[in-house]
């Protein structure tokens, strides 16, 4: 933990040590002067040479804007060095560029100079390597090599937005098709209302949305039922909404629109996200999506709370995505509105930028496990106690959970020995005590998947062929007995 500085701005040992550092090295020029916000934030201004190669000189800056001596801010928190400084450029440098964080054009450029968590870089390597990620970025972004074409296209940064928003990726690429449009899907939403409003000025609360990949349709009807909680005492406030889904089509040409450059992430407010929408070549169908919504609410009385709103533009890219083999981008972001939706002043409606992630599906399990081909075989696991509850919870999180899962006991208290479910505190542990097949799939069923819970003794299989084929489908590819039993063990043989 830094100490505090004296009375005179003078900053802390840990902070002047950083900043030695940082003026030793060999890119930068001057550092300085150091001054203190009211809240303990020391800054520093740093003078960084970019190295730019000779033709450029002369010109004093790059193609892409980079000058030959950049201007960064250092910003160290008060509990430097737990936390590392955050890094800005300045107000006017190029935001069509990758690998920049989303801001208010107003603001000055904060830079994503490094794969990775900065906290650990410093912790690891200290200030220096910082400074080495941050020439390294302005080098690159001076020669327009900050992403390689070939790797895929990098998606826009959202690794400082808190907001987010959980979505089947795969899913909505699929309800894109040749012609632009527009589609409503259903969201469910919590806000989080409560410490976050010093840091939310402008919106007073964190929002989760989880975007359900089945169009609805939109009426008036539709709209006056929608409801939010009332916001519970530790700041959560639950409700339902919609989502605006607008989709590039073609070029008058019958080429689909492509967007193969870098816009800068600027979108403070409606009038702005509507500009940006028609960059990506689905502009118009935001706005007939808008104008519909601004027609059905004219006239309910019932809707009399503001609304969160998700809109998530689609982005047809020169190529693949990195990570991904699609060339279809999704950006997303939130707007509130009361009703009437949508007055005609768009640029009075405040616009924040959202993350998404990812929803959890056994493509996503499989990638992240580095299982590059699906398998969609059918797996029979007989015995869901300590050893089978591990091994199908295993498969499952690769995405390959039994698609049949049997036994025919109930849990008990002392099987949370060893068992990898989890039981609940409520109602004495009531709850746990159901057949092991079907918690174990109620398990495998909230990562994505299904599996058959089948409540039967694998030693009675044998009397009963056609329950036994029910069981075991023929079409299985293996079947684990995780049961240790020498009955079933014989059955089976």
């Amino acid at each position: 933990m830094a100490n505090s500085g004296s009375s005179d701005n003078t900053p802390p040992w840990v902070i002047e040590h950083a900043l030695n550092q940082i003026g030793k090295h060999p890119h930068v020029d001057t550092v300085g002067p150091v001054e203190i916000s009211p809240d303990g934030i020391y800054v520093a201004s740093v003078s960084i040479r970019t190295n730019l190669p000779t033709a450029w000189r002369a010109a004093g800056k790059s193609p892409t804007g980079v000058q030959l001596v950049e201007q960064a801010v250092f910003q160290f928190p008060p509990d430097y060095p737990a936390n590392p400084p955050l890094i800005y450029l300045r107000n006017d440098f190029n935001r069509s560029l990758p690998h920049i964080q989303p801001g208010d054009p107003e603001d000055p450029v904060e830079p994503c100079y490094l794969d990775g968590d900065p906290r650990e870089l410093l912790h690891r390597q200290g200030i220096g390597a910082i400074v080495n990620q941050l020439v390294y970025w302005l080098e690159r972004a001076a020669k327009d090599e900050l992403i390689d074409r070939e790797q895929g296209w990098e998606p826009i940064r959202r690794d400082s937005i808190d907001d987010y928003a959980v979505v089947e990726h795969s899913s909505l690429r699929q309800l894109v098709r040749k012609h632009a449009a527009f589609r409503f899907l259903p969201v469910e939403y919590v806000k989080f209302i409560g410490p976050v409003d010093a840091q939310r000025p402008g919106k007073g609360y964190l929002f989760y949305g989880s975007v359900l990949p089945e169009p609805v349709s939109v009426n008036r009807k539709s709209l006056g039922d929608l409801r939010v909680s009332q916001t519970s005492s530790k700041g959560f406030q639950f409700g339902e909404s919609i989502a605006i889904f607008a989709t590039p089509g073609k070029l008058p040409s019958g080429d689909p629109y492509i967007c193969d450059q870098y816009l800068p992430e600027t979108v403070t407010n409606l009038s702005m996200l509507v500009q940006q929408a028609h960059r990506y070549g689905c502009g118009k169908e935001l706005e007939d999506a808008l104008t519909h919504l601004q027609r059905q609410t004219a006239d309910i009385p019932t809707v009399t709370q503001s609304i969160p709103i998700l809109v998530i533009l689609c982005a047809r890219r020169p190529t693949h995505l990195i990570g991904s083999s699609s060339d279809l981008e999704l950006i997303p972001y939130l707007l509130e509105t009361p009703a009437p939706m949508f007055t005609d002043d768009h640029a009075a409606i405040p616009v924040h930028p959202v993350a998404l992630r990812h929803a959890i599906s056994p493509q996503l399990l499989r990638d992240v496990s580095g299982i590059n081909t699906p398998d969609d075989r059918i797996l029979v696991q007989l015995g869901c106690g300590s050893l089978g509850s591990k091994i199908a919870l295993h498969m499952a999180r690769a995405g390959l959970a039994p698609s049949v899962v049997a036994d025919n006991r109930t849990m008990s208290p002392h099987n949370a020995a060893r068992h990898a479910l989890v039981p609940s505190k409520e109602r004495f542990n009531i709850l746990w005590m159901v057949p092991k097949a079907e918690a174990l799939a109620d398990a495998i069923n909230g990562l994505g998947q299904s599996a058959e819970a089948v409540n039967v003794d694998a030693v009675s299989l044998s009397a009963n062929k056609k329950r036994l084929w029910k069981v075991i489908p023929k079409k299985a590819w293996a079947v684990v007995n995780a049961t240790a039993s020498l009955a079933v063990r014989d059955t089976l043989g």
